[in-house]
């Protein structure tokens, strides 16, 4: 069973979803990665404002499994142990990433007809695979403790 696994190529954020970003998603047991490309980080970062923002935008932290809080930080400060893992996807090492540790989400949902839900206690993120990838997510996620 691998590790990690890419899911999707979009998501958005809060209960409507507006505005979508495209750019990898990768699911793991431990967290989601959100992949923001460059020319939408600073629209990313502008949109989050308050609260979610200060916590997102925290340049210095690195990624620790079990962190009781969502972050951002650039792709290339991910630690090595996660991005030399042979099942991390092969994708270029340069924008932002989300991380949304496993010990910060409140609920996952993933109806048959719409997005993966993942709910924090400050944020929801809609994720959006496509619909024909839809039992290859389930069974990844399901094998790595997620409830959906």
């Amino acid at each position: 069973m691998p590790k990690y696994k890419l899911i999707a190529n979009k998501f958005s954020l809060g209960k409507l979803g507006l505005k979508e970003y495209f750019g990898p998603v990768i699911a793991s047991s431990d967290a989601f990665f959100l992949v923001i490309r460059m020319s939408e980080a600073a629209a990313l970062a502008g949109s989050l404002g308050g609260v979610l923002g200060s916590v997102l935008v925290n340049t210095a932290s690195k990624f620790i499994p079990g962190k009781r809080s969502t972050m951002e930080i650039d792709l290339c400060d991910l630690p090595i142990e996660i991005t030399s893992d042979p099942d991390w996807p092969q994708i270029q090492l340069d924008g932002r990433v989300i991380i949304i540790p496993r010990s910060v989400i409140v609920s996952t949902h993933y109806p048959w007809w719409g997005a993966l839900r993942i709910e924090t206690s400050e944020r929801r993120f809609n994720i959006t695979p496509s619909f024909f990838y839809r039992g290859g997510v389930v069974k990844f996620l399901r094998e790595h403790g997620w409830h959906v």
